[in-house]
């Protein structure tokens, strides 16, 4: 499929528009749904990146803040707010 770059702009900020308006009208909830719905390996092992360190576990939920939040080897569970995630 081949689109211009100014008719992916238009549906991009289309899209971008519901999603703050949803966002402005009911708050965190519903895109949090909609992200968890979507989420790329949910309830799979991933790795995350955070520079120096890796963190390895099993990705649970995106909390209500918007973190990752993933089960360790040690049954930890650990919420991460920014990194490389790879699975």
């Amino acid at each position: 499929c081949e689109i211009s770059p100014a008719k992916f702009l238009e549906i991009f900020l289309e899209e971008f528009e519901n999603l703050y308006e949803n966002w402005h009208n009911f708050g965190f909830k519903n895109i949090r749904n909609l992200w968890q719905k979507n989420a790329y390996n949910l309830n799979s092992e991933i790795a995350i990146n955070l520079g120096e360190s890796r963190i390895e576990g099993v990705f649970e939920e995106i909390d209500e803040e918007g973190n990752i939040v993933i089960k360790n080897l040690h049954n930890e569970r650990k919420k991460i707010s920014y990194g490389d995630v790879s699975s």
